[in-house]
């Protein structure tokens, strides 16, 4: 059957990387089903430019495969991906910026500051980079470098409301560091939310 061939087949591409592979394939013969329901289907799509970008090795298909991966919530299939991508184009900031939030999400922050200081390096202009460190070091307790970096994401982005939000918390921090209650009100009224919608960039 049309389930098993594909089954076996993302197995035996898969497998020898992590126990995902199978979740994943699983999924297949209902991605094929009229019944197949989003989630499933978008599972499939991900395997699909998974094994496409396997089977072409370029740049731009391991991107897509990263940036599937991700929204299924492929972690490390994801960050797989998006080091592919490193390697053929080390300047690529989308792939270090995928890297830099499943690091995020699993708790890595001190590598995933270490990949978004990469997506702004290859991407200077890029205010999603700058946010993403900053929000990332502002977790960290580093707070003045993290007021810096969230006022730089501001700067490039002047009509973006989550950066303009991050912005006042940067400048409340700088002026009143001393008062510790100033801060935190000023944290409660503009929180920074890293897992929240973004401007797609670059």
């Amino acid at each position: 059957p049309l389930a098993a061939r594909l089954y076996d087949r993302a197995a035996d591409r898969l497998s020898p990387l992590d126990g995902e592979a199978t979740m994943t394939a699983s999924f297949i013969y209902r991605c094929r089903a009229p019944w197949a329901d989003q989630p499933a289907a978008r599972l499939g799509e991900a395997l699909g430019l998974l094994l496409r970008a396997q089977a072409e090795g370029s740049a731009d298909h391991w991107l897509a495969a990263a940036e599937a991966l991700r929204a299924c919530r492929l972690h490390s299939r994801a960050m797989e991906a998006a080091r592919r991508v490193a390697e053929f184009e080390p300047d690529r900031a989308a792939a270090w910026l995928i890297l830099g939030d499943e690091l995020r999400d699993l708790g890595q922050l001190e590598e995933a500051t270490d990949a978004y200081k990469s997506a702004a390096r290859s991407a200077p202009r890029c205010a999603r980079a700058w946010y993403a460190m900053g929000t990332t070091y502002w977790s960290t307790g580093r707070r003045e470098r993290a007021a810096r970096d969230l006022a730089r994401a501001s700067e490039l982005a002047p009509d973006e409301p989550v950066y303009q939000r991050a912005a006042l918390l940067a400048e409340t921090y700088l002026e009143a560091q001393s008062d510790t209650g100033a801060v935190e009100r000023a944290a409660l009224m503009f929180p920074l939310d890293p897992h929240g919608a973004l401007p797609a960039e670059p």
